[in-house]
């Protein structure tokens, strides 16, 4: 027997980041809560509408209540960890929300761990169970460290991530990793048996549909303006296990070429990062 599970992952933006200095040339309307939390429950209704599991990142404590109210009105369970930040108004987290009617959970609550010592970076996992078909699975979102000069810093933290995993385990592995496909951090993830829902083709300038300096060569998640403009591919799903069977489909992402000229976040668009989605198929046990 086989059934279908739909998993996203989404870098939401905290609205606590969402301002002028960090996004100087967006329209500061469109950085505003009630701007955002409009287009955000757009996205989140048609996830509710395909019974799917969200993962998010950049949670912040007042975002968490809206989104707690928005699942708990329909039929959902979520379960939120903050960063290990001393500053408590800095302390945005990891969410993961499911549908009640299809997965329960092994345990009350999820684990955080953390990636290494002194680190504000966690692993955030939940371990379910398909009602459908009785198969366990965990799915698991991370946020590693930030800026291009902490590459061999993420690569440490994916490893402590990776080795939270019994090799028989069944796993959905998804997050901002903060890195592109041709970094160590990606690299660990294919030799631990990990297989990327959007796969790592390179894909060509034209095909972005943009021609600017700051473009890696990847299908970008991300493209935001500071000092430069910055597009990158840095948010991944993965999974691993024998109880994935195919990919049935992924969420086709939106073009970078909508958001011109001061792209995200964009008066279409709630977030700095785009959201990824992937319908893969799940097996029973043997």
């Amino acid at each position: 027997m086989s059934s279908s599970v739909q998993i996203y992952q989404w870098n939401v933006l905290a609205q606590s980041l969402a301002d002028e200095t960090g996004f100087p040339h967006v329209n500061p309307q469109y950085l505003t809560w009630s701007h955002r939390w409009s287009l955000i429950k757009v996205r989140l209704g048609v996830i509710v509408k395909n019974n799917g599991i969200l993962v998010m990142e950049e949670v912040d404590p007042e975002m968490y209540k809206c989104f707690n109210e928005f699942f708990d009105a329909n039929d959902y369970n979520c379960d939120w960890v903050s960063k290990n930040m001393p500053d408590k108004n800095q302390r945005d987290g990891t969410l993961i929300a499911w549908p009640t009617e299809y997965y329960d959970t092994k345990y009350h609550n999820g684990t955080a761990h953390a990636l290494g010592d002194h680190s504000t970076q966690n692993a955030f996992r939940i371990d379910f169970v398909c009602k459908t078909t009785q198969q366990n699975f965990v799915v698991c979102g991370v946020h590693l460290k930030a800026k291009p000069p902490f590459a061999k810093k993420r690569a440490k933290q994916i490893k402590i991530c990776l080795d939270l995993f019994e090799s028989h385990e069944n796993v959905l592995l998804v997050g901002d990793f903060n890195d592109t496909p041709d970094s160590e951090c990606v690299k660990k993830c294919i030799e631990a048996g990990f297989t990327s829902a959007y796969g790592i083709d390179e894909v060509g300038i034209d095909e972005v549909g943009i021609d600017e300096v700051g473009i890696d060569k990847y299908t970008p998640t991300t493209a935001k303006i500071r000092k430069n403009l910055v597009i990158r591919c840095i948010d991944y799903i993965w999974f691993r296990g024998p109880c994935w069977n195919k990919v049935k489909s992924v969420r086709e992402l939106e073009q970078m070429s909508e958001f011109v000229p001061n792209y995200l976040p964009h008066k279409n668009h709630p977030s700095d990062h785009l959201m990824l989605g992937m319908k893969i198929e799940i097996k029973s046990p043997l």
